[in-house]
């Protein structure tokens, strides 16, 4: 039955505000709101029935809009059979009787084919397709690895402009980067991390000024030093100055940055934050890095406009690129659509009062972008819609409009999710009741003094035991520590609206049933600071083993990794005991069949490729041994695929001439036959998949390797093909693992937590947790926004080849590194919660 606290959630008298903990049947109450409107049990529409087209409801996924449907059906047809029966039953007969209420669910079956309920991305395309004239309706919306496969071929084009036309250009910044792969790079990451920001309207940040200031501060708490130890060293700093010695200035910058300072006074607590800003090194580096910085400043401004002049050229022939194959990007299609309601706003009053209902799924994990396309689309129609204008919260329609999420689980920052949207939503529309439930500080965002929505927070977990709960709770309290003043992105842990808890429904345990551990550390030997990635896998691998010997399912156990290379390590566990497991969720472009193909294509595409030429030649694709290939340079001076030698045993001989007569004709025809069918070749002349079908997992292997020949078939030369998985591969593209195994499988669940999303299983190994933070801040370049549009700040390489980080980049650094942390501590509530009865910490 509807809990009281839902009865006006369903009724929709105004807009309504969601915060769904990690398995409060989040999904159950979407439904509900849907199923309340098809029969006209609410307010909307003056308690009638809302048409199906008047609806649409956005969701982070395909399976997540397939999943809403099918319960949305599913729940009309019971109500169609008796509304009794219905846990939104007593929500629903108070708007009319079990007679009409069944009439009316009939109806609603007959058209629930017509509510809108789709992914963000698809609306989004469908506007496009409908308003914008220019694009017409046949254009292609890239996936995420078509789209980095562009951008990297784009980034290549640049590359090579650039240093046929600007060679100067080109040699200060491979200098500057350390090389052309990382310069590659570099553009590559500034242009993804920036995508909703054109560097063509960025402008290069007065790093020289901003280094001058922090020169004059440091003078500044230097000189206020008054204590008997620092006196000489401020004597000499000051002496320096006046005499115009640049040598004794540093030698006395020096000084003072390296002495011992534990802060007894407010002077030296102040010299100290300044020397802890400078960096993590030691503090003779910071010192050396600082003064260099210095010396140097003059060089960020000319550099910093260099790069950015590269990544527009790149981001300019990225652009063309894709409007020759009449395509748009995933941000591209949400800026458009961003851009169309906000710059027309005609077509924003029509979209918008096309729909008496906007449900918006997954909320915490909305862009600033989307959360912009919201607005436009609530926007009221009774006030003026400016052309570049995008409402504020306090003028959006007052009822229609519901959102759900929980900031906790916003863990996709790196495609753009931005938490603090959530928390300005909650607050700006549900006011001081969200702030207080959310533990928001007051004026961290804006808050309205008469809210225009109800605000409800989910807490009944229907997923964990309450053994469970009673350790998941304290740990997200202690988990979530955000900083302090708190960011609208942290988290501020409220036990009050935050602890999860049983439903009142729920069975108590019985007293005669023996009380399972439910939280337990497995410590692996630790030879370093923390356990190797190895060591966890090798520690789960057995625990696995002894509690299935004890008459555990192995479909019982769930891995939850970090990272990519924990999954590899617990999979190559698991298979040296001969314990069967199913990847979901994992690094499909670094399977080792994958790179496999990849490096094949790559050989064909230039012979010339040593580091591609030695993974064929070593691989399973011709399989010499380590004696044949050391032969094979000696003999030839250099690794090429010319004779084999006299240490080729029949067998390597045989297969070494088959790829060389196989690499010299496909070479010639690759390109015409497109990199798919080329693969295709290559697997049938040399019966990769027999070598495939042979390996540990082979069935698994070979499923890969289809898959990716799917995914090879829009690309048309082996280049892009190679610059695709380059792309794939180096940016850790998250790409499921072509499953041969069902839900009902008996095998270990190995996944990532962004793969667990919405899953849950009995036990739950969670390794890494020794795991450091991820660097941030070490790209060549940063992107912040600053009082006014977004600057650009460079590194600069000092003496020692490390990196000069100027003042402003290291603020920027400071918030990402924030942000990350915040980030991380979502991931593991994320992670604790898909647990259903038992969490083991690695």
């Amino acid at each position: 039955m509807a809990a009281p606290d839902e009865f006006s959630l369903y009724a929709f008298a105004r807009n309504q505000v969601v915060a769904a903990s990690a398995g409060t049947g989040k999904t159950h109450v979407l439904v509900g709101v849907l199923v309340h409107a098809l029969l006209g049990a609410s307010e909307l529409d003056e308690q009638k029935p809302v048409d199906p087209t008047r609806i649409v409801a956005t969701t982070f996924s395909r399976k997540a809009r397939g999943e809403i449907l099918e319960r949305l059906r599913r729940e009309l047809d019971r109500i169609a059979e008796d509304p009794l029966a219905s846990p939104y039953g007593a929500s629903l007969l108070r708007y009319a009787e079990a007679r009409a209420l069944a009439s009316r669910a009939r109806r609603a079956l007959s058209r629930v084919g017509q509510v809108g309920v789709t992914t963000l991305h698809a609306f989004a395309g469908t506007l496009l397709r409908r308003y914008a004239k220019d694009l017409g309706p046949d254009f292609e919306m890239l996936d995420e690895h078509r789209t980095r496969a562009e951008l990297s071929a784009a980034v290549d084009t640049a590359l090579e402009r650039v240093a046929a036309e600007r060679p100067e250009v080109a040699a200060t910044l491979v200098r500057c980067t350390g090389g052309l792969l990382r310069l590659r790079g570099y553009v590559q990451a500034f242009l993804a991390s920036a995508e909703e920001k054109d560097p063509a309207t960025m402008v290069i940040a007065d790093d020289a000024s901003a280094i001058l200031e922090e020169m004059e501060r440091f003078h500044r708490i230097a000189e206020s030093l008054d204590g008997k130890g620092w006196l000489p060293l401020v004597a000499a700093l000051g002496d320096a100055r006046r005499s115009g010695d640049a040598q004794a200035w540093e030698a006395a910058v020096i000084a003072i940055i390296e002495r011992k300072n534990t802060p007894k006074t407010e002077e030296e607590e102040a010299l100290k934050v300044f020397v802890d800003a400078l960096g993590t090194e030691k503090k003779a580096d910071r010192a050396r890095a600082f003064l260099e910085l210095a010396r140097r400043r003059d060089e960020l401004s000319p550099v910093a406009e260099h790069f950015r002049s590269l990544a527009v050229a790149a981001r300019s022939i990225y652009r063309q690129r894709l409007t020759d194959l009449g395509a748009l990007d995933f941000g591209e299609v949400q800026r458009r659509v961003r851009d169309l309601l906000r710059d027309a706003p005609e077509v924003a009053r029509e979209v918008g009062a096309r729909f008496d209902l906007l449900l918006v799924d997954e909320f915490q994990d909305t862009s600033p972008v989307q959360g912009e396309m919201v607005r436009l689309l609530w926007q009221r129609a009774d006030l003026p819609h400016r052309p570049g204008y995008v409402p504020e919260l306090s003028e959006l329609r007052p009822r229609g409009l519901f959102i759900v999420g929980d900031r906790k689980q916003s863990i996709y920052g790196f495609r753009g999710a931005d938490a603090s949207i959530f928390a300005a939503f909650c607050v700006g529309l549900a006011g001081e009741p969200a702030r207080l439930a959310l533990g928001i500080a007051r004026q961290t965002v804006w808050e309205p003094e008469a809210p225009s929505a109800d605000f409800l927070s989910l807490t009944a977990n229907r997923r964990s035991t309450e053994p469970l709960l009673r350790i998941i709770n304290p740990f997200s309290a202690r988990v979530f520590r955000p900083e302090v003043p708190i960011a609208a992105y942290e988290v501020a842990y409220n036990p009050e609206t935050e602890d999860l808890r049983v439903p009142v429904t729920a069975a108590p345990l019985a007293p005669t049933e023996p009380r399972r551990q439910v939280a337990s550390w497995l410590r692996p030997p630790v030879e370093r600071v923390t356990s190797t990635k190895a060591a966890e896998a090798e520690i789960i691998a057995g625990e696995v083993e002894r509690r299935a010997g004890e008459g555990r399912a192995y479909r019982d156990f769930a891995v939850l990794a970090q990272s990519n290379a924990m999954l590899e390590a617990a999979a190559f566990a698991l298979a040296c005991r001969q314990i069967p497991y199913v990847v979901f969720g994992s690094r499909y472009f670094a399977a080792r069949e994958v790179r496999d193909v990849r490096s094949l294509l790559a050989l064909v595409h230039d012979a010339r490729d040593t580091a591609a030429m030695l993974e064929v030649l070593r691989g399973p694709w011709v399989g010499l041994s380590d004696d044949a290939l050391l032969d094979l340079v000696r003999t030839h001076g250099r690794l090429r695929l010319l004779a084999p030698t006299e240490r080729f045993d029949i067998r390597e001989a045989e297969a070494y001439e088959k790829l060389t007569e196989l690499v010299t004709n496909l070479s010639r025809i690759g390109n015409r036959l497109g990199p798919a069918e080329t693969a295709r070749v290559a697997i049938e002349t040399l019966d990769y998949f027999g070598v495939l079908g042979a390996l540990p997992r082979g069935a698994q292997r070979i499923a890969n390797v289809e898959k990716l020949l799917r995914l090879l078939m829009p690309l048309a030369t082996l280049r892009e093909a190679v610059a695709y998985l380059d792309a794939a591969m180096d940016e850790g593209a998250r790409e499921g693992e072509a499953a041969l195994f069902s839900e009902e499988d008996d095998a270990v669940r190995l996944l990532t937590v962004h793969a667990s999303k919405g899953l849950a299983f009995p036990v739950v190994f969670l390794p890494e947790v020794g795991k450091g933070a991820s660097r941030v801040g070490s790209d060549f370049a940063t992107a912040f926004a600053a009082h006014g549009p977004p600057a650009i700040s460079v590194r600069l390489r000092g003496a020692t080849g490390r990196a000069l980080v100027p003042p402003l980049a290291r603020a920027a650094d400071r918030t990402a590194r924030r942000r990350d942390r915040a980030e991380r501590q979502r991931v593991w509530y994320v992670a604790a919660t898909r647990a259903a009865e038992e969490l083991v910490f690695v």
